[in-house]
């Protein structure tokens, strides 16, 4: 994680991953943008803040879709920059892997979901409750998320 007050990161056209917490933390970065060659990004890519504008995806790998970064591969949902109180996870999203967003209150779950991740909620700091109008197959969330309302059912 960065920590600092970097607005804007150049990242190589050759990188191909990037890791677990890359960004989480830059409470000053702006826009990020993913190069064409990358096949596979790690959770927490980064956290969203008031100041973040959002992402640009290059990689064939990966779409955007409602403010969120989401795995062609599996459609899991990597990253969500979305600016609104309450979140819709958008109806393709399979896997919830992480959310990181300092904006949102209320997450609302329409469309059924594989899995939510052990910490796809961890930095989610002004997230209240979670609304599941859909059920989640496997959900192992983080005792970090134990002040958030809402339980997933697992009737799939």
């Amino acid at each position: 994680s960065c920590y600092t007050a970097i607005e804007e990161i150049e990242l190589p056209e050759g990188l191909e991953k990037i890791g677990h917490d890359t960004f989480f933390g830059c409470d000053s970065l702006k826009r990020l943008v993913i190069p064409a060659k990358v096949a596979k990004i790690c959770p927490w890519l980064v956290q969203a803040h008031e100041n973040f504008e959002g992402l640009t995806c290059l990689s064939p790998h990966f779409r955007i879709e409602s403010d969120s970064l989401i795995s062609n591969n599996n459609n899991e949902l990597i990253a969500c920059w979305a600016r609104d109180k309450v979140y819709h996870i958008p109806a393709s999203v399979k896997i919830l892997g992480s959310i990181c967003n300092n904006m949102i209150e209320t997450i609302i779950v329409d469309s059924p979901l594989k899995r939510i991740g052990r910490d796809a909620f961890v930095g989610c700091k002004n997230l209240k409750r979670i609304i599941y109008h859909a059920p989640v197959k496997h959900a192992d969330i983080s005792y970090q998320c134990e002040h958030i309302e809402g339980a997933p059912t697992t009737q799939w």
